[in-house]
């Protein structure tokens, strides 16, 4: 899969980008890029100035391929999202105009995928829950599981990192229908460390699938 990192230059740049002709949402995202039509392709959308943003899954719907000679016809990638992208997509539009940052985000959440055990008092004690990461910020992760827990409730994760096993502490901030957002703890600095390994592992994943971006050349302009 594709990587495109964007950063728009403000909400009002962004909103103008956002594609409501597909059912699913979609984003418009300028530039030469070495992506063909109908690949898989993961955005990270931010905005100059503020600290968060969102990824996106999707696929290239079309592909617009410009030159320096005609400027008037901006080159760029049409991305239709993945259906199951409908509420990031939702929280674009309202992030576009200023009416979601209540929401407390406040790190980059990178997508990661990552087996892990939960328990209300750590593996091998009481229930024990097998959930999957599905991405990950400085402060916590979110989940997918089979079982939905109220909000608020501690839990530990444990997770393997090679011949180890890594349990941190936290407690579940929000839960819905097969997802869950965990918030860590942190009660020793080991815990941090560890877990800012994982974070890096994926900010290094996102960067190595990021396509080139082209410089502009002398050829006519096509749409893909």
């Amino acid at each position: 899969m594709h990587a495109i990192d964007v950063d728009f230059d403000s909400r009002a740049s962004l909103r103008d980008a956002l594609l409501d002709t597909f059912s699913e949402g979609g984003i418009f995202i300028e530039g030469n890029y070495d992506v063909t039509s109908g690949s898989p392709i993961l955005v990270r959308v931010g905005v100059s100035g503020l600290r968060a943003g969102s990824f996106l899954e999707g696929i290239v719907q079309w592909r617009r391929v410009g030159a320096a000679r005609t400027p008037d016809m901006v080159a760029g990638l049409g991305v239709r999202m993945l259906a199951n992208q409908r509420d990031r997509f939702a929280f674009l539009q309202r992030w576009a105009i200023g009416s979601h940052d209540a929401s407390g985000r406040l790190d980059w959440r990178y997508p990661y995928d990552m087996k892990v055990f939960l328990s209300t008092r750590g593996r091998g004690t009481g229930r024990v829950l097998h959930a999957t990461v599905r991405d990950v910020s400085e402060r916590g992760v979110m989940l997918a599981m089979p079982t939905k827990i109220a909000s608020g409730t501690p839990l530990a994760m444990e997770f393997a990192r090679g011949n180890d096993a890594v349990l941190l502490a936290g407690t579940l901030a929000w839960s819905d229908d097969g997802r869950a957002g965990l918030v860590f703890d942190f009660e020793k600095s080991d815990d941090h460390a560890a877990w800012h390994r994982v974070v890096d592992e994926a900010v290094q994943q996102f960067s190595d699938q990021i396509a080139p971006r082209r410089r502009l050349t002398d050829r006519p302009s096509i749409r893909g």
